[in-house]
C-alpha cells in the first residue's frame, strides 16, 4: 500500500474506484500528489470525480484550488485554474492525461521555482492536508 493511500479511502468508492486505472498511471498519481505536498499544499475531493490541490483549510467548504485531478472511465486528467491569481503558482500540465512523463515534466519546469502566490500560502504553521484530515 502506498503511504498516501490511507488518506484517500474517503469510502470504499475511492479503492474500487482505482482498480479501473493501471498500476502506472496510479503510481504517477501518488508521486504527483507527494510532489505538491512537500510544498504543503492541500488535497481534497469535490465529489467522487474530482480531486483539487491548493489551500483548503479544515473549516473552509470550497477551499483554494489551482490544480485538478479529474477521474474517467480509465485515465486520470490533471489540468491548472485559468484563474490570474494562480499565475504564479507551481507549474503543472493542463488537460493531460497522467502518464510517465508527468513527474519529469513538472520536476523540470519547476526546478527553479520560488514560493507560492499569496492566496496559496499559509496562514499557520502546518503540513498540507490530505482528503482523510477533512471532516465529512
Amino acid at each position: 500500500m502506498n503511504s498516501l493511500e490511507s488518506h484517500f479511502v474517503c469510502g470504499t468508492w475511492f479503492k474500487s474506484a482505482t482498480l479501473r486505472y493501471a498500476r502506472g498511471t496510479m503510481r504517477t498519481f501518488y508521486e504527483v500528489i507527494a510532489y505538491y505536498h512537500a510544498m504543503f499544499l492541500d488535497w481534497w475531493f469535490v465529489d467522487m470525480r474530482q480531486l483539487r490541490c491548493g489551500r483548503r483549510e479544515l473549516d473552509e467548504d470550497r477551499g483554494h484550488p489551482f490544480l485538478f485531478l479529474d477521474f474517467q472511465a480509465t485515465t486520470i486528467k490533471i489540468s491548472k485554474s485559468d484563474h490570474a491569481l494562480y499565475d504564479q503558482a507551481p507549474y503543472c500540465p493542463s488537460g493531460v492525461l497522467i502518464g510517465p512523463d508527468t513527474m519529469p515534466a513538472i520536476r523540470d519546469r519547476n526546478r527553479s521555482y520560488m514560493h507560492l502566490p499569496e492566496r496559496l500560502q499559509l496562514r499557520n504553521p502546518r503540513s498540507g492536508f490530505l482528503p482523510g484530515d477533512y471532516p465529512r
